[in-house]
């Protein structure tokens, strides 16, 4: 306040970066506004990230294209992410072209993921390289997981997931290591793995780890799950339809299974059962 008052126009954007850190939005974007009234070209940016947190996307556009305009290359990666939030694809990639351009390590993995969503595999998959080569660890994990949902290139999709739990012991993403060695015929250690995994994340959504189990014609492992003393209780509330489906896989209908299950869910349970089976047969074939 004391610099400002002496005419520090930088101060001006400082003192709202503090007040942003703090939660104070209002304040914040005054002293950003009148910061880029006494030419702070930093502020352009720093109002727009403010904007963007704030969920005003087209304010945040705004002041992003204008920071663009006056050479700020951060601005051109953030721009990028705030269009794709936004789904709009086209912007997106054009950006994250632009701040790859200049040299925004970052936006390799990001193109990559747009592309990833888009089903532009190929794409996608020059992208991640690139981010890899880069040193983007991201990149290693997320290019994997493209390998196995093509159910392609096995071996070097073990070899990034491996390297990146190397690297990063990410607990969060541990599930991704088992599926993909399950999907190489590694069973070293599964047990001890899941356990691990479950430990580190038992209060996140377990869907897509347990039918990716079942994917990989791992039925007994899930339904050991759903017994597990430490977990079975919280498994069953969160995904009773899941664990009916993986007793009509395992071919456990006896005491009336059928009956017992809701006939409002039934047709539910059902198509879940369909679509994994599925995918069982998807990933039998040759790689």
């Amino acid at each position: 306040m004391q610099a400002i008052e002496k005419g520090d126009a930088g101060a001006l954007n400082n003192l709202a970066i503090l007040y942003a850190n703090q939660g104070k939005s209002a304040q914040a974007e005054t002293y950003f506004l009148q910061a880029i009234e006494k030419g702070n070209l930093d502020a352009l940016y720093n109002l727009a990230n403010l904007y963007a947190n704030q969920g005003k996307s087209a304010q945040a556009e705004t002041y992003y294209l204008q920071a663009i305009e006056k050479g700020n290359l951060d601005a051109l990666y953030n721009l990028a992410n705030l269009y794709t939030n936004q789904g709009k694809s086209a912007q997106a990639e054009t950006y994250y072209l632009q701040a790859i351009e200049k040299g925004n390590l970052d936006a390799l993995n990001n193109l990559a993921i747009l592309y990833t969503n888009q089903g532009k595999s190929t794409q996608a998959e020059t992208y991640y390289l690139q981010a890899i080569e880069k040193g983007n660890l991201g990149a290693l994990n997320n290019l994997a997981v493209l390998y196995y949902n093509q159910n392609t290139q096995p071996a070097k999709a073990l070899q990034y997931i491996r390297q990146y739990w190397k690297e990063t012991k990410d607990e969060s993403l541990l599930g991704n290591l088992l599926i993909i060695e399950i999907w190489n015929g590694i069973f070293e250690d599964l047990s001890k793995k899941t356990e691990q995994f479950l430990q580190a994340v038992s209060d996140k959504n377990l869907s897509e780890f347990l039918t990716d189990l079942l994917h990989q014609r791992q039925v007994q492992t899930v339904l050991n799950l759903f017994k597990s003393e430490q977990y079975g209780k919280s498994l069953h509330e969160r995904y009773e339809l899941l664990h009916y489906a993986t007793l009509i896989l395992a071919g456990h209908t006896e005491d009336n299974l059928m009956l017992r299950i809701p006939p409002e869910v039934l047709p539910t349970v059902q198509d879940i059962v369909a679509k994994v089976q599925e995918k069982q047969a998807f990933y039998a074939r040759e790689n």
